[in-house]
């Protein structure tokens, strides 16, 4: 709706809008979410700041939970670029990278609970151990 409008659209749009019955609803609707927006962009930014921009520039901030985030970014090596993903656990960065997402929320859930190993939390989260004693036969 918005997105398509051009700058100059967007005045009028917003006067037409005020002037329907159910206007303010929408227009409170559109303020909710602007705000929603911006809250969101100030726990990102707040995350962010706690990684040092040095030879890193960040490139994507995933808001996880309250206490868990993971944070992309583009990592000059020499004279490449790579993309690597850090984990952010109540709001402590850890200068350990993983080259997949997946990998990096995985080492943020270690982190985040007990600092286990990879395998053994794998292990636990998936309650592997209730089948290593069952049979072909069980099944």
């Amino acid at each position: 709706m918005l997105k398509d409008l051009s700058f100059e659209e967007i005045p009028k749009f917003f006067e037409d809008l005020a002037r329907k019955d159910t206007g303010r609803f929408q227009l409170s609707r559109i303020y909710g979410m602007a705000k929603s927006f911006l809250e969101q962009r100030e726990k990102e930014e707040a995350i962010e700041k706690l990684i040092v921009k040095d030879y890193r520039s960040i490139v994507n901030t995933t808001i996880i939970s309250e206490d868990l985030a993971i944070v992309e970014a583009e990592v000059r090596l020499n004279k490449g670029k790579e993309t690597a993903f850090y984990p952010v656990v109540d709001n402590k960065f850890f200068n350990e990278s993983r080259s997949t997402f997946d990998e990096a929320l995985l080492l943020g859930f270690c982190r985040k609970y007990s600092g286990e190993r990879y395998d053994s939390a794998i292990f636990n989260m998936l309650r592997m151990d209730l089948y290593m004693n069952r049979t072909v036969d069980e099944n």
